[in-house]
């Protein structure tokens, strides 16, 4: 009996054995979903590290245009100060050239007095040479339009400045040749 014993007691081992999962399957299987969750837990995390990885590029991009924003700032401030002060050395000469314009006028009437002109002459001339005065002001000034209304005010003004040019000599006319000063703007501004 004993062997019959030892012979159900060893059907029913096996049995067992085979009907029975044994419990190393269930930790291959608990070790199995570790792993997949860890590995999903790095994907994400190399996704947010990727995230932040480009915002951080976006912000050098930003801050590689905002210092190519400043270098052009700073290349236009130096143009514009560049340009103020050609236009204050222009400022100076235009003052200068009035000033000589007005000596131009009265020494105009004195001449023309002392050569025996009439005083009409003389203040047509001494008025041309003015307005000649103005119409270079406003044409360097780059206000072309009153320089052109000035000319078409004063029909008169090339042929009296030609009669002083006449009356100039040689080397007055190089230092200051009225009539040429004035064709050469009259010319600029498309009136003949």
């Amino acid at each position: 009996m004993s062997r019959r014993v030892d012979k159900e007691e060893a059907a029913h081992l096996q049995y067992e054995t085979e009907h029975t999962e044994p419990p190393k399957s269930r930790s291959v299987l608990v070790y199995m979903v570790i792993l997949i969750a860890a590995a999903f837990l790095l994907l994400l995390l190399a996704y947010f590290m990727q995230q932040r990885t480009a915002d951080t590029v976006e912000g050098l991009h930003q801050s590689v245009n905002s210092f190519q924003t400043i270098d052009q700032l700073v290349e236009d401030n130096r143009t514009l100060q560049e340009e103020v002060a050609r236009l204050k050395e222009e400022k100076a000469a235009l003052t200068d050239k009035l000033a000589q314009a007005e000596v131009e006028r009265d020494q105009a009437k004195a001449d023309a007095f002392d050569k025996g002109v009439a005083a009409e002459d003389a203040a047509q001339e001494a008025d041309a040479l003015w307005a000649l005065h103005q119409l270079r002001v406003l044409y360097n000034g780059g206000k072309y339009k009153d320089a052109i209304a000035l000319i078409e005010a004063h029909p008169r003004m090339e042929s009296v400045l030609e009669g002083i040019t006449q009356e100039l000599t040689d080397e007055e006319r190089d230092v200051y040749d009225p009539l040429a000063a004035y064709q050469r703007i009259a010319k600029l501004l498309g009136v003949d």
